[in-house]
């Protein structure tokens, strides 16, 4: 019977299983955070890739030339 107790005990007690699963959680929270933050800067780029420069200058010029050209007709 001594010997099935010493084979079931846990090497270095409770603190080594509290610290295995402290460090199991923290790693799981940095990979994820690591990846959010690879795919967020992914999806930025590829938005401000397909993004078109518009200046208000050429708003303007767009709206008095529709303005301009419809009350003449």
């Amino acid at each position: 019977m001594c010997c099935v107790d010493a084979e079931f005990k846990m090497r270095g007690g409770p603190l080594k299983l509290v610290a295995t699963v402290g460090g199991v959680l923290v790693g799981g929270l940095f990979t994820l955070s690591f990846a959010t933050s690879v795919s967020m800067h992914a999806f930025q780029a590829i938005i401000e890739a397909k993004k078109v420069q518009i200046h208000p200058y050429d708003f303007l010029l767009e709206v008095s030339f529709v303005l301009f050209y419809k009350s003449h007709i």
